[in-house]
């Protein structure tokens, strides 16, 4: 029994002291401590993402409830940008569209206006031309106190002519300013209004050409014959005055009018 106590204590003083009792002790290990780590507590996916259940949470239903209000009005808010902006290209090519039909309409308006003034002119020019013309041969075959009736005759036959195509001009201008919409209007009516100051200045052109007609009258009383000379530059007076009007009316129908509806008419009641 003395024997087996002496062979446990040195075999414990061994791994105690493992060189034998000689040289430096060896200091103990130090523990490392543990970290405290929770339980992994429950979670809940909701809305495609995972939440965390908790003791002290709010109520899931109210909540739920709450962000899927939210995500509503988030949906709300992309689908009325979505609308806005399809409104914005709807009205950029509205405005496209208006500007096109406008210039389409300024380059209608301008042709049948043109073509319009050009048929009125023509029409007076060769209905002045006739009567001149007719003036001339009854002239060289009457008496004189005849020549003086057809002198007045032509007179009173190329202002009616002349009124009629005045009248025609107005009734034109009047028609193209029912026909106008929008800002085209008020610049439609003024450019009646300048035309008819034109043709004011026409009918003072025609009073005198009247008055050389009756001082021509005076001086074929004067002579032993009867012809009429002198008519050829009457006319072209009088052609070139109501010529005039030709540029005027296209000019001053640079802004566009709608006409397709009244043209027909136009030429009826002409």
């Amino acid at each position: 029994m003395e024997k087996k106590a002496g062979f446990l204590k040195r075999a414990i003083g061994f791994f105690i002291h493992p060189l034998g009792g000689k040289g430096k002790r060896e200091e103990p290990v130090e523990e490392i401590p543990v970290p405290n780590v929770p339980p992994e507590r429950p979670k809940r996916q909701l809305w495609g993402r995972e939440f965390s259940l908790v003791d002290e949470g709010l109520a899931e239903d109210q909540v739920v409830a709450f962000v899927e209000g939210l995500m509503a009005k988030c949906r709300g808010l992309e689908e009325q940008q979505r609308h806005f902006l399809s409104l914005g290209s709807l009205t950029e090519r509205a405005a496209i569209e208006a500007d096109r039909a406008a210039a389409g309409i300024k380059s209608r308006a301008k042709a049948e206006a043109e073509a319009e003034a050009a048929r009125i002119i023509a029409d007076a020019n060769e209905r002045v031309q006739q009567m001149i013309a007719e003036a001339k041969r009854n002239a060289q075959e009457a008496s004189r106190e005849e020549v003086q009736n057809i002198l007045q005759t032509a007179l009173r036959k190329a202002a009616i002519v002349e009124m009629q195509a005045k009248q025609q001009a107005q009734m034109f201008l009047l028609r193209s300013r029912d026909a106008i919409e929008g800002d085209l209007r008020e610049e439609v009516k003024e450019a009646y209004y300048r035309l008819l100051s034109s043709l004011h200045n026409v009918l003072g052109e025609g009073n005198r050409i009247e008055l050389e007609w009756k001082n021509k009258t005076s001086e074929l009383r004067k002579r032993d014959t009867f012809e009429l000379e002198g008519y050829e530059a009457v006319r072209s007076a009088l052609s070139a005055e109501i010529a005039r009007t030709s540029p005027l009316v296209s000019g001053e129908f640079e802004t566009g009018v709608e006409m397709a509806g009244w043209m027909g008419k136009t030429g009826e009641g002409g």
